[in-house]
């Protein structure tokens, strides 16, 4: 008798948006891997308060008031029955620490997921795209130096445009097209040498969806949903 699927606890909510294409990624990943059912996946969305999420996103200030709904998402989920946790969220990984010590599962890494991704490109220099407080917490400098692998960035200016568009598809809104910023952007990244580009925040996936890039592009939700999968079919791919 087959292994039963690893159950997967989705922290969701820190946009919506992300959380909704992680959930379809992984049901659609899980039909291409053969399986005939649907896999039980349990998400809880987090309870967060919109002025916080627009000051997180304006001025990549006060990470620390999602803490303790972090927490109980991630207790709630286990006590439901999660194997693993995820989050489909950049910046709320700078409290993936925090949230480990207090579960008793273990909890995937969206940094880990992409610098998986980005040792199968055999790139050493990737650009990185995403909110201020992902930018400067380190966290993809840190686990991709580790690897080898050096991150580059935009200028502060470019940096505070694309957190407008972040935060316009976060609220689901709907970003506009501007392909100034979009030539702005990959020009800078092209210029320092990037051989590809992270999608560091999960609202990039649907932000990026019509950009030409002359580099692969690593998204970070791609990468998490592939390892999500990879983790809820272990146990019965096992030998």
């Amino acid at each position: 008798m087959p292994s039963r699927l690893r159950i997967p606890g989705i922290i969701g909510g820190a946009g919506p948006g992300a959380t909704a294409q992680l959930y379809l990624d992984i049901m659609a990943r899980c039909r291409r891997a053969g399986l005939e059912r649907r896999p039980p996946v349990l998400i809880a969305s987090l309870d967060i308060d919109l002025a916080m999420e627009q000051r997180l996103l304006r001025e990549g200030a006060g990470v620390e008031g999602y803490r303790e709904p972090l927490l109980a998402s991630g207790r709630a989920l286990a006590a439901a029955g999660a194997d693993f946790l995820a989050i489909p969220c950049n910046t709320l990984h700078v409290l993936l620490d925090d949230l480990a010590r207090a579960v008793p599962i273990p909890v995937l890494s969206i940094v880990e997921a992409v610098a998986r991704e980005a040792g199968k490109c055999g790139c050493r220099t990737v650009g990185l795209l995403a909110t201020t407080t992902t930018a400067r917490s380190g966290l993809y400098r840190d686990g991709l130096k580790a690897r080898g692998i050096a991150v580059v960035g935009i200028s502060a200016d470019l940096q505070a445009a694309l957190e407008e568009r972040i935060q316009d598809e976060v609220s689901q809104r709907g970003p506009s097209a501007d392909t100034a910023l979009e030539a702005a952007i990959l020009g800078a990244l092209a210029t320092q040498g990037a051989q590809a580009i992270v999608a560091g925040c999960t609202e990039l996936k649907a932000l990026m969806a019509g950009w030409t890039t002359a580099v692969p592009v690593i998204d970070s939700l791609d990468a998490l949903g592939a390892l999500v999968v990879d983790e809820m079919t272990a146990a019965r791919n096992a030998p």
